[in-house]
């Protein structure tokens, strides 16, 4: 049983958590589909990127396709989620927790933030290279996967191998993201626009109920 980690990365996130993401993903990853943005414009063309992710690991052959972004890591060593995942479960969905600080480890629960809440597909059985995929046309926010995916017979990740989310954890990256969604603002649907509004907002945040397994660090380059 082999699995995926299907990432996009931009310049810019290459700088931050993914040296030491990659690090940790090998501890329960067998390959790496890593598609690298080096001018930094799949912001707002998302979609292209991501057909192309995906096809680059669904020709890893690998048995899971877990997706995950250039600033996530599962609160603890997933692998045995898969390995005794049933043969008739084709997804498995996991819990997010928006960091809002990694020392200590505090997660935003308020408003717009919910995502530890609910839970989100984000790794599907590789469906092989006959599987036809269908995206969306929106260039922001359009999905990890093909909308004709068959996700009907997913499993629920316990919450102990719930998804770190490292985007907003440090104060500087909160407001380049910011800003960075405010120049695609005629991308964005009202609901997309207050979510992005609110990442200046006054936060409450939450102590993480559970230690982090893995030791993730934030590069110090400037470059």
């Amino acid at each position: 049983m082999n699995i995926t980690v299907a990432c996009l990365a931009s310049r810019r996130e290459d700088e931050r958590y993914l040296p030491s993401l990659r690090e940790a993903w090998a501890d329960f990853a067998d390959l790496e589909a890593v598609l690298y943005d080096e001018e930094d414009d799949m912001w707002g063309s998302e979609v292209e990127w991501r057909s192309e992710l995906w096809l680059a690991a669904v020709d890893s052959e690998a048995d899971w396709i877990f997706v995950l972004d250039a600033d996530m890591i599962p609160l603890s060593n997933p692998r045995s989620l898969f390995e005794d995942a049933p043969n008739d479960i084709t997804a498995i969905a996991f819990r997010l927790y928006d960091l809002w600080g990694t020392n200590p480890y505090v997660y935003r629960s308020d408003g717009y933030w919910q995502a530890h809440q609910v839970v989100r597909v984000w790794a599907v059985r590789n469906p092989g290279p006959e599987f036809q995929p269908e995206w969306p046309t929106a260039g922001i926010h359009c999905g990890h996967f093909p909308s004709n995916l068959n996700t009907e017979r997913t499993l629920t990740a316990p919450q102990e191998f719930s998804l770190l989310h490292y985007a907003y954890a440090d104060e500087a990256d909160r407001i380049a993201k910011y800003k960075q969604y405010l120049n695609q603002m005629e991308q964005l649907d009202q609901f997309q626009l207050q979510h992005a509004l609110s990442i200046v907002q006054p936060a409450k945040v939450v102590p993480l109920p559970f230690e982090p397994e893995y030791d993730i660090n934030k590069c110090q380059s400037t470059s």
